[in-house]
C-alpha cells in the first residue's frame, strides 16, 4: 500500500479504517482502500472472492434480514454502540433508510438503543442475536399452523355440492426454488399409500437428505414399501446407512439416471436443474400424467439388487 495512503488512515484510528478491520480478507485478496470526503474509510472490494462479513451478510439474509439490514446489524455487533449518523455515513445509507433499518432491527430484537443525546444503538451478540431470529421463526410458524386448522375448518364446513364431482384430470405442476420442491416431495411421500419408489443420482439424493425429505421415507418405510435406486459412490453408500434402509428397499447401478420420486404409480415428482448465468436453478415438475409414469416404471425393473453390478461398482471405488 502506498506511503501517502497510510499516513492519512493514521488520522482515523477510531474509525474502520481498513479492510482488514470492517472486512476480514480471505487469503489471497488484497484489501484496497478508497477515502471519502466525510473522513470515513470505505473498502473497495474486488469480486473475484467473498470476504467473511460478506458471507456473513449472505448468511443472514436466509434468517430474514435484507442486505441493508444486514449491513447495519453487522457493522453495529463489529464496532459497537453507534449514532444513526455515524451508521449512517459509514455505510453510505441514506439517513432516512438508516433510521428505518434501526427500527425494524431494535424490533426485532437484534439491536437495543442506549439514552444518549443523540440515541447510541448496540447490537446483541451474534449468538443472541440468531436465537431470536429462530424463535420469531417459529412463532410465525406456530400462527401460520393455528390458522391452518381453522381454515380447513372452515372449508369442511361448508355443504358438498350437489352434483358429482368430476373425475380428476391429468394435469402438470411447474416447481420452481429448492424449499418449494422440498415441500412438495415430502408431502407426496408423508401421504404414499402403497409405494415411494426413488430414483436419484447421488448428487441428488444428497440434496435430499440434507433438506430433510429423506426423514420422510424413512419414517414412510414403516407403512408403505419403499424403493430406492441410485449411483453407487461414497456419497450414496453414506446416505443409505445414514436412512437405515433395509437391504430389500435400496440398490445400485451403473447407469445414467435421471432422478424422481414416484408414489402409489399414481404422482410423479420429475427433478431438473438448469444453469442461467453460471447459477443452478432447481426446478421440478408434478405431474400425476400416466403415459409419463407408465414410461419411468421401467427403471423399476433395474432397482432389483443386483449383486455383481454392485461389486463391480465398490471394486471400482476400492471400497
Amino acid at each position: 500500500m502506498e506511503k501517502g495512503v497510510k499516513s492519512l488512515t493514521d488520522n482515523f484510528e477510531d474509525d474502520p479504517v481498513s479492510e482488514t478491520a470492517l472486512l476480514p480478507p480471505i487469503e489471497g485478496r488484497e484489501p484496497i482502500l478508497s477515502y471519502k470526503k466525510n473522513g470515513i474509510w470505505k473498502p473497495s472490494l474486488g469480486h473475484e472472492k467473498l470476504t467473511v462479513i460478506e458471507l456473513m451478510q449472505e448468511s443472514l439474509s436466509k434468517f430474514g434480514l435484507l442486505k441493508n439490514e444486514a449491513k447495519v446489524y453487522l457493522y453495529l455487533a463489529r464496532f459497537g454502540g453507534q449514532k444513526a449518523q455515524r451508521v449512517s455515513e459509514a455505510l453510505s445509507l441514506h439517513r432516512t433508510e438508516t433510521y428505518k433499518i434501526l427500527k425494524k432491527l431494535e424490533k426485532m430484537g437484534l439491536i437495543y438503543r442506549v439514552l444518549d443525546k443523540p440515541a447510541k444503538f448496540v447490537a446483541l451478540p451474534i449468538d443472541q442475536a440468531l436465537s431470536n431470529l429462530i424463535e420469531i421463526k417459529r412463532q410465525r410458524l406456530m400462527l401460520l399452523e393455528k390458522a391452518k386448522e381453522e381454515i380447513v375448518k372452515l372449508w369442511l364446513s361448508l355443504p358438498r355440492p350437489s352434483e358429482s364431482s368430476e373425475v380428476e384430470k391429468e394435469s402438470f405442476q411447474v416447481l420452481k426454488g429448492m424449499l418449494r420442491i422440498n415441500a412438495k416431495a415430502s408431502e407426496i411421500i408423508r401421504n404414499a399409500k402403497k409405494e415411494v419408489f426413488i430414483v436419484a443420482t447421488d448428487d441428488k439424493l444428497f440434496q435430499m437428505f440434507h433438506s430433510g425429505v429423506l426423514d420422510d421415507l424413512r419414517r414412510s418405510s414403516r407403512r408403505v414399501n419403499v424403493k430406492l435406486l441410485t449411483n453407487y459412490s461414497l456419497k450414496s453408500h453414506f446416505i443409505v446407512k445414514k436412512i437405515r434402509l433395509n437391504k430389500g428397499e435400496f440398490s445400485y447401478t451403473d447407469l445414467n439416471i435421471p432422478s424422481f420420486i414416484l408414489v402409489d404409480e399414481e404422482e410423479l415428482l420429475f427433478f431438473l436443474e438448469d444453469h442461467i448465468d453460471n447459477k443452478k436453478e432447481f426446478r421440478a415438475m408434478w405431474t400425476n400424467q400416466k403415459e409419463i409414469i407408465k414410461a419411468l416404471r421401467i427403471l423399476r425393473f433395474f432397482s432389483a439388487e443386483d449383486e455383481k453390478v454392485t461389486k463391480g461398482l465398490k471394486m471400482r471405488l476400492n471400497l
